[in-house]
């Protein structure tokens, strides 16, 4: 955020709830404070209902004294990205409501580029990993992009685009991504699996 302050809608450190949007009112007058207007959620779920209430902050307790941004639409709607690397700004209250909103709408995975960060949905979503879903990645990102990839033939594949333009992100776009580095351009490969214990890394 510049020291204009072009954008209100911005996020705010809570002790109860990490982040919270919320709006700028107003700045004082050596910029060192503001008023905003916080939306704070009545209960602990995505769908409690929410309230308003009006706080000042001190900008010195962010990082380069500004508040970050919110990610919006011209219609002030929250932005959601599948890969995160797409977020207009990014940031921690910016990564952590993304994940939010995509695990409210049933969405486990979400990209950073060639990584893929999981979030335990704690039910069954019917279809994520059904042969159809499965098949496409392999179709996708093993043979189809990767017979391209192995005759060398940048214009026979475009300008080289991303494989995974299209694609949701999904566990199945790692393995397929492995295994075309396997067996198409006879590649040594890893994969790392980092989270919690209990998080469901097996």
């Amino acid at each position: 955020m510049s020291t204009s302050h072009s954008s209100t809608c911005v996020y705010v450190k809570d002790d109860q709830h990490g982040w919270l949007p919320a709006n700028v009112l107003s700045y004082n007058a050596d910029n060192t404070t503001a008023r905003v207007s916080v939306t704070v959620p009545s209960g602990s779920t995505s769908t409690s209902a929410t309230t308003t209430e009006e706080r000042e902050v001190t900008l010195s307790d962010y990082d380069s004294s500004a508040l970050p941004l919110q990610n919006i639409n011209e219609g002030g709607n929250l932005i959601t990205m599948a890969d995160m690397c797409d977020l207009p700004s990014l940031h921690e209250p910016a990564i952590l409501y993304n994940l939010r909103n995509r695990h409210h709408n049933l969405q486990p995975y979400t990209r950073v580029g060639d990584i893929i960060i999981a979030m335990n949905p704690f039910q069954w979503i019917d279809g994520l990993y059904s042969d159809n879903v499965r098949e496409e990645y392999v179709d996708r990102l093993v043979w189809r992009d990767g017979a391209a990839g192995a005759c060398g033939d940048a214009s026979s594949h475009g300008a080289r685009d991303d494989p995974k333009a299209g694609l949701a992100p999904h566990v199945y776009e790692t393995s397929s991504l492995a295994y075309r580095g396997l067996a198409v351009d006879d590649s040594h490969q890893s994969i790392l699996v980092t989270g919690e214990s209990g998080a469901g890394k097996t």
